[in-house]
């Protein structure tokens, strides 16, 4: 396969003078590309100059930083080839594990692999059993297994991830949204194991584990109600008509009437139930409408 005509590599980058220039080095070596994006989001160091010195390098600039899902948005709606390569530029993620990533992806026709840190001993504890909760859930929400929810580190093939680009948060967490997103459509996704991921070297992440872990679980949150609100309301309706009918039983037993709490907690039930169902029926005609809309414009580029 002739991976030059069909792959594009995607980096967004903030602050990262210290990894960008050997790691544009390092990619520009595999020779696996002609097309290298950069997008720097309003980087306040030397990124952007950096980047300019490479003339195969298509750089494109956010003029105040606008978070890593829009960085990645950009990228890849400026990307013409066939499968993007996403990358974090903190020299985390190894370059010449991307020959293993493409081949893994068109080899089993995936429409995203991600590269996987199962079992990697340099990710943090903390950030690790973050990640395990996460996934947890996203288990839940989806259906499926998920080996690597939060993995930067990735390759989609454009025309799929089209589709769901436009629920890309702002900032964090576009692997996330990705992920169920796709699995939400019925694509296929997959994942390969990449032991030469690595903790950061240089810079300063802009992630912090405790607070970026609720934001994270509110991306969660989020998606679930766009892609799967019954499965997150139905149980809850489910548990409130237990306490209602359970406090009801209990005062009718011992006290011969009804009180309020358990009449709330009831009609309350219901009333969850009844937006969970409804909430099913406006999530699916949301996703067939944003297809509807990608295909659309993906006909008008042809």
């Amino acid at each position: 396969m002739n991976i030059k005509s069909q792959a594009s590599v995607v980096i967004p980058a903030f602050n990262e003078e210290e990894s960008i220039k050997s790691l544009l080095d390092e990619i520009i070596s595999l020779s696996l590309f002609e097309e290298i994006i950069v997008v720097n989001d309003g980087s306040t160091d030397s990124t952007k100059e950096i980047i300019g010195d490479y003339p195969e390098v298509i750089l494109i600039n956010n003029k105040v930083n606008s978070g890593n899902g829009t960085s990645v948005k950009k990228g890849i709606l400026r990307a013409t080839k066939e499968y993007v390569v996403l990358l974090d530029a903190d020299g985390q993620h190894p370059p010449q594990a991307i020959q293993r990533l493409l081949d893994h992806v068109i080899e089993n026709d995936y429409d995203l692999v991600v590269a996987s840190r199962k079992g990697n001993k340099n990710v943090s504890f903390f950030r690790m059993l973050g990640n395990r909760i996460l996934e947890a859930f996203a288990r839940y929400v989806a259906g499926v297994q998920i080996e690597d929810l939060t993995s930067g580190f990735r390759v989609f093939r454009r025309s799929s991830v089209m589709k769901i680009i436009h629920l890309f948060p702002k900032r964090y967490s576009y692997p996330t949204t990705s992920v169920l997103g796709l699995l939400a459509l019925g694509y296929t996704v997959g994942y390969l194991q990449i032991p030469e991921i690595k903790a950061r070297q240089k810079g300063s992440s802009g992630i912090s584990p405790f607070k970026d872990f609720f934001r994270f679980t509110n991306i969660m949150f989020r998606m679930a109600v766009v892609f799967a609100p019954a499965k997150v309301f139905l149980p809850l309706s489910f548990f409130l008509l237990v306490i209602g009918l359970t406090d009801i039983g209990l005062t009718l037993y011992f006290q011969n009437n009804i009180q309020e709490l358990g009449l709330m907690m009831t009609l309350l039930s219901f009333v969850i139930a009844a937006f969970a169902i409804l909430g099913e029926q406006i999530a699916r005609i949301r996703i067939e409408i944003g297809v509807a809309v990608a295909n659309e414009i993906a006909e008008k580029n042809k």
